[in-house]
C-alpha cells in the first residue's frame, strides 16, 4: 500500500514538474521610466503611473524582442572626401506584440523621479527554440573588433595619396604622427627638414 502511494506521489510530482514553466522559458529584467523627464512633447507631466508602466511594458518588448529574435543592422562610417554620411539603422527580425498576455510587470517601485519595473516574459516554445539556438551555428552570425586608422583611408589608394595624407598629419597633428608611427615621422622629418612636434603650438 505504502509502496503504491509512494509510486502515485512520484507520477504526480513529475506531471507537475512537466507542466510547470522552467525557468530558462522566462525572461525577467528591470526597466525604469523618468516621472518628470527634463525634455517633454507630451501634454501629460508629470508623468502618470499608469503612462509610466506602459511605457515599462513597451520598452521591455523591445529588449525582450531583440533576445529572442535578434535585429538586422547596417552601418556605413562616415567619409569626408566620398561625401558619405555616418548612419548606423537596427532593424527588428521579428516582435513581441503589444498587449502580448505573456509580458507581465511583476512589480514597481518609484524611488525619487523614477518608476522602476521588473518585468519577464513568458516564451512560448518556438521563441524557447529560437533563444536557444543563439548559442549553435544554426543562425548566422558576425563579429569583429577593430580601431580607426591614424591616416585617412583615402591614403591608402596609391603612394601619391598617402605620401599627401602623411604631409597633412605631418604639419597638423605631428605629436599624434610622431607617437603612432615614429619611423614615418622621421622620415618626413628628415625630408622636410623640420621638427613641428617641437614647436610650442603643439605641446
Amino acid at each position: 500500500m505504502t509502496r503504491n502511494l509512494t509510486v502515485v506521489l512520484l507520477v504526480l510530482v513529475f506531471s507537475v514538474c512537466m507542466q510547470t514553466p522552467a525557468r530558462a522559458e522566462r525572461l525577467t529584467l528591470s526597466v525604469w521610466c523618468e516621472l518628470e523627464p527634463m525634455v517633454f512633447q507630451e501634454d501629460e507631466h508629470p508623468v502618470s503611473a499608469d503612462t509610466a508602466a506602459k511605457r515599462i511594458l513597451e520598452e521591455a518588448r523591445a529588449f525582450f524582442s531583440a533576445m529572442i529574435y535578434g535585429y538586422r543592422f547596417s552601418y556605413t562610417p562616415y567619409d569626408k572626401r566620398r561625401g558619405v554620411a555616418d548612419s548606423f539603422e537596427l532593424t527588428p527580425l521579428a516582435e513581441i506584440r503589444w498587449g502580448d498576455p505573456r509580458l507581465r510587470i511583476l512589480e514597481v517601485e518609484k524611488r525619487g523621479n523614477r518608476m522602476y519595473g521588473r518585468v519577464s516574459y513568458h516564451m512560448a516554445d518556438y521563441q524557447l527554440a529560437r533563444r536557444t539556438s543563439w548559442g549553435s551555428n544554426a543562425i548566422p552570425f558576425a563579429s569583429g573588433s577593430g580601431e580607426e586608422t591614424l591616416l585617412d583611408q583615402y591614403g591608402a589608394t596609391n603612394p601619391a595619396e598617402f605620401f599627401a595624407v602623411a604631409t597633412e598629419f605631418f604639419f597638423e597633428k605631428p605629436l599624434q604622427l610622431k607617437g603612432r608611427i615614429p619611423q614615418l615621422y622621421d622620415e618626413l622629418s628628415l625630408y622636410y627638414k623640420q621638427d613641428p612636434a617641437t614647436l610650442d603650438t603643439y605641446v
